[in-house]
């Protein structure tokens, strides 16, 4: 995968995806997570999609632990469900998060997940959308835009 995420601040996925592959096509594997050499410019991931974000199952390195761990590059964030989502309930969850980073010039990332999760849940988000999203990473962050 060399450079795949070539600088990018922040990547999107939204579709179907496993603990350790995003799409059927496999447009990014764990292990190809784990050749990721991209550092030191290391986007945010955010999935919009099923169990990337699963982290704990014991003995399993998922797609969110592989991308933060890479020491060689990946994301420096991901946020991403632990379980089973619906498509609309994570498209709204984005849609909320995306208006928390782009709306300024900078915030911290953990601050704009939690903004994001509460205007969710005023908008008719679902219990299991706002319980099965996470940030793995630093929720200190600053995104700068």
């Amino acid at each position: 995968m060399g450079n795949a995420f070539g600088g990018a601040v922040l990547m999107n996925y939204v579709g179907h995806a496993g603990y350790d592959n995003l799409a059927a096509e496999n447009l990014l594997t764990t292990s190809g997570a784990r050749s990721l050499q991209n550092s030191p410019r290391l986007p945010v991931l955010t999935a919009l999609s099923c169990v990337v974000g699963q982290y704990g199952e014991i003995g399993k390195d998922h797609m969110a632990e592989a991308l933060v761990n890479n020491a060689a590059g990946g994301a420096i964030a991901v946020v991403a469900p632990t379980g089973m989502m619906f498509n609309g309930d994570s498209v709204r969850l984005g849609e909320q998060l995306f208006g928390k980073l782009f709306a300024q010039h900078s915030i911290r990332l953990g601050e704009a997940v939690r903004i994001a999760m509460a205007e969710c849940a005023q908008a008719g988000g679902t219990l299991l959308v706002l319980q099965s999203y996470n940030l793995l990473g630093d929720p200190a962050l600053m995104f700068n835009w």
